[in-house]
C-alpha cells in the first residue's frame, strides 16, 4: 500500500480510486464503504449471485464440486471466490470497471493544484553533495 507509506512516512497526501466493490456493483446501497461486504443479508447474497450470473458468467461463485483431499477424504470445494469476485473484479468485467473509473480519475486529477517551476538549479555544497 504505497499510498499509506507516502502519507505515513513522507507526509505526502495521496489519492486512489477503488476499482471494485462487489456489493456496490451489484446495486446494494451502503454508506460504510470500508466494510461494504460485511453484514450482508441472504437477500443481498442472492442479488450478488444474480449479478455475477448475468454480468460475469457466474465467475465469482464456482459451483460446489466434490474433491478428494489426500488427508480429509472427499470434500466439496466452491462458493465465493475471494481473489476474483470479492476482492477484485472477475476478468470479464474489467472493461466496464475501467470505463466507469477512468473518467472520474481524470476529472479528479483536474482539480489538483497545477505546479509551475519558475527556476531550477544546483549548487555544489561539498564533494558529491548538491543543494537543488
Amino acid at each position: 500500500m504505497s499510498i499509506d507509506w507516502f502519507y505515513d512516512s513522507l507526509g505526502i497526501s495521496t489519492f486512489m480510486t477503488e476499482l471494485w466493490g462487489l456489493a456496490h456493483h451489484a446495486g446494494i446501497p451502503s454508506t460504510n464503504y470500508i466494510q461494504l461486504e460485511e453484514g450482508l443479508t441472504a437477500d443481498d447474497d442472492l442479488q450478488i449471485l444474480r449479478y455475477l450470473d448475468q454480468r460475469a458468467g457466474s465467475r465469482g461463485f464456482p459451483p460446489w464440486t466434490p474433491f478428494v483431499h489426500p488427508q480429509l477424504g472427499t470434500v466439496e470445494i466452491g462458493g465465493w471466490e475471494f481473489k476474483f469476485g470479492l476482492m477484485n473484479h472477475p476478468g470479464q468485467l474489467l472493461d466496464d470497471v475501467i470505463a466507469s473509473t477512468v473518467p472520474f480519475a481524470v476529472a479528479a486529477m483536474g482539480t489538483a493544484p497545477h505546479l509551475r517551476i519558475s527556476a531550477s538549479g544546483a549548487e555544489r555544497v561539498a564533494e558529491g553533495v548538491y543543494r537543488v
